[in-house]
Order: structure tokens, then sequence, then C-alpha cells
């Protein structure tokens, strides 16, 4: 484990994410910009987001966690981009190109073992710089083609990492807990 985990966070790349993306807002007022944040650690990133005065920008929407609805927001929009988080795989399996930010301390190597979902980055447009970042997600905005190949892999690692695509979740964990509540039930 890196030396200085215990106050690890991936806090250069929050900062470097949320500067690029405002000022891509900034610098394209005709495309509209949505963050929503899970309300973790909020306070960080609204001290970021007023230092930056991104809250005066008309075409950048911030959502917090309670505010819209994700699954209706990946739906809406043309590019997805985030780190870490499982609404990225529900962005992957709807179809949506996404960015993934793998540049300030995400691009060390002794953080590597902590990268989430680093056995399927190919799921993923990867950006090594914020100048890439900002690259990509305009480009993606003008293709958002999705190859089949790797709609396949997104949905495998939906499937590892959150439910069945079949629907056949909700039964599967009724009957393991049904066989798990009669494995432990004394009064059977």
């Amino acid at each position: 484990m890196p030396e200085n985990f215990v106050q690890f966070g991936w806090h250069e790349l929050h900062d470097e994410v949320h500067i690029s993306f405002v000022e891509l807002a900034k610098e394209n007022p005709e495309i509209e910009f949505v963050i929503k944040h899970k309300g973790v650690k909020w306070e960080e990133t609204e001290a970021l987001l007023r230092n930056i005065n991104a809250f005066n920008v008309g075409n950048l929407k911030i959502y917090g966690e309670y505010d819209y609805n994700t699954h209706k927001l990946i739906l809406e929009s043309d590019v997805i981009t985030g780190f870490c988080s499982t609404a990225l795989l529900e962005a992957a399996i709807a179809g949506k190109p996404i960015v993934y930010p793998l540049f300030a301390e995400a691009s060390d190597s002794q953080y590597s073992d902590f990268i989430c979902f680093s056995d399927s980055l190919d799921m993923f447009d990867i950006a090594k710089s914020n100048k890439e970042y900002k690259k990509i997600l305009i480009q993606r905005l003008l293709n958002s083609e999705v190859l089949e190949k790797t709609m396949k892999l997104r949905g495998m690692q939906f499937e590892k990492y959150v439910s069945s695509l079949d629907s056949s979740a909700t039964k599967k964990y009724s009957d393991l807990i049904i066989n798990e509540s009669k494995k432990n039930n004394k009064y059977r």
C-alpha cells in the first residue's frame, strides 16, 4: 500500500477534472454541461466550483445527489464522464460514450491497484491529461458510436459489479436469501 494512503483520495484528479470540465463549458456556451455530485465531500467540490465561478456559467447545470434522477440524466446525456462510480456502468449499458480521466494521481503507478474497473478500461475512452480530457469529450459529442465488442465488455462488467442483464437478479437474490434463511433457521 502507498506510504501516504491514509490521507489518500483522488484530490488532484477531482480538482483537475472539475476545472477542465468548467473550462470546457465556458469555451462551448452552445453545449449544455452537467455536474451531478453524490454529496460525498460536497463541501470540497462546492468550494472549488465557487473558486472557479462555475455557478455563474449559464450552460452548466450543477445537481446534487437528489436533485435529478441519475438514470434519466444518463439517458438524456450525449457523453458521460466520471471516475469510480457504478453510474459509469449504467451509462455503459445505455450505450453512451464514457470519458474516464486517468491523469493526476490516477496516472501514478503506486495507485494502480486502486483504479476502479482497471481490468476493463477498454470500455471507456481514456484521457491521460486535462487537455486530452477536454479534446475527447468534444470528439465524443461529435461521434457517439460505441463498438459492439465494447458493448459486450460493458455488459460483462455491469453483471460483475451491479446485476444480471437478463432481469433474473431479483429471483437469484431472493432464492439465495431464502436458502440461507433455511440453512440458518434452527426451527425449520
